[in-house]
């Protein structure tokens, strides 16, 4: 420690360690021990102090493990290192609280302006960031067990914007990526490790789908699919391109509301209006998109003939009035063989192209107009 450049980074490591900790519940201090001090650099120790009390790097998890890693590399880059470095990290985020997670992602980020060049390996939609568009990268296997990466610039989320119908003085490679930004969600980056995402309108779909396919013994999941609710049908367009220009399969629903209901939408999927204006049915599926012809409560309405009595029976049950929360419920309690014939078709348009696709297609028209029976007829 007398030697000044030592001193300096033991200083440097010390403080890091305590400044990437803030989003931990307990106290991480750090010394160092020598082995030979004939040769410091390669044989110096890792001793760390929790709470007052000495610990092995080996007794640490691997997020501390982590942390510790990344604090010496800072450290080592700021007193050493006249280029820069690269440190690569694989899954951050694993066994944090996700507290720390999130305060460790504001850390990482502010290591790259410390002279490192930091590559992340992650399942975490928390580090995906659309500020840095540019750094992006996606890793995904195809069915002939070949590994892909789909890498978009901000030129190119650009290009494919034009491309799907914005117009060029509505886009800029300067604001796209602060714009998005401010639109995307965790939860809705979640999307980002899907093969394939059901983009819908809110909250209801979100919900009650879930739990109507795992009714039917249907996993969401084991087809590598994420339901993205974008908080209203206007968002649905800027999330469908956004998961688009990543090669990631996208099929939308959404409420006609008795008329087309978003022109940029249905010029997106190819829906005219009079498609939807001379529909006489509740619900209309195609092969990547489906909507209501008026909302999801009225294609319930239409398809379940004891759903009133249901609904009363859950606000007086469950004192429960949103619209989210009776969905979910219902879906829930309802009677398998009264599951609505909208559930069934969503799903075989889901799994096109999987395993569930090729079984023997349903006819729906055996079960009448409110669909009494399908659960069980779809069994046999």
């Amino acid at each position: 420690e007398g030697v000044p450049e030592y001193a300096q980074f033991f200083e440097s490591f010390k403080n890091g360690v305590a400044d990437s900790v803030r989003g931990f519940s307990h106290g991480l201090e750090v010394d160092f021990s020598a082995f030979d001090p004939n040769n410091y650099a390669n044989a110096m120790r890792v001793v760390a102090t929790e709470n007052g009390n000495q610990r092995s790097f080996d007794e640490f998890g691997t997020g501390e493990q982590q942390i510790l890693l990344m604090a010496f590399a800072k450290a080592y880059a700021q007193t050493f290192s006249k280029n820069s470095l690269v440190l690569i990290i694989e899954e951050p985020e694993a066994h944090l609280h996700p507290l720390a997670l999130r305060w460790l992602k504001e850390y990482i980020y502010n290591l790259c302006g410390d002279g490192l060049q930091v590559v992340l390996s992650t399942h975490s939609p928390d580090f995906v960031d659309m500020n840095n568009l540019d750094g992006i990268a996606r890793v995904y296997k195809t069915e002939d067990g070949l590994t892909h990466v789909k890498q978009v610039s901000k030129s190119d989320l650009v290009n494919f914007c034009i491309d799907s119908g914005v117009p060029e003085n509505k886009v800029s490679e300067r604001g796209i990526g602060e714009y998005y930004e401010t639109k995307l969600t965790p939860d809705q980056a979640k999307g980002f490790f899907a093969n394939q995402v059901l983009l819908v309108e809110g909250e209801t779909e979100l919900k009650a789908l879930p739990v109507f396919f795992r009714r039917l013994n249907h996993s969401l999941a084991s087809e590598g699919v994420e339901i993205v609710s974008c908080g209203g049908k206007n968002a649905i367009p800027l999330l469908w391109r956004l998961f688009s220009a990543f090669d990631i399969e996208c099929k939308c629903l959404f409420d006609a509301d008795g008329g087309c209901g978003n022109n940029e939408l249905c010029r997106l999927l190819g829906i005219s209006q009079n498609q939807i204006t001379t529909s006489e049915s509740a619900f209309v599926c195609g092969d990547r998109y489906a909507f209501y012809r008026y909302n999801f409560e009225k294609c319930m309405k239409a398809q379940i003939a004891e759903y009133e009595v249901l609904l009363e029976e859950i606000r007086s049950n469950y004192l429960i009035k949103s619209k989210p929360s009776e969905a979910c419920v219902m879906a829930k309690i309802m009677d398998k063989s009264s599951i609505p014939i909208f559930v069934f078709q969503l799903w075989d348009m889901i799994s096109q192209g999987t395993e569930e696709s090729v079984k023997e297609p349903v006819n729906f028209d055996e079960f009448g107009s409110y669909g009494f029976g399908a659960y069980d007829a779809l069994d046999r």
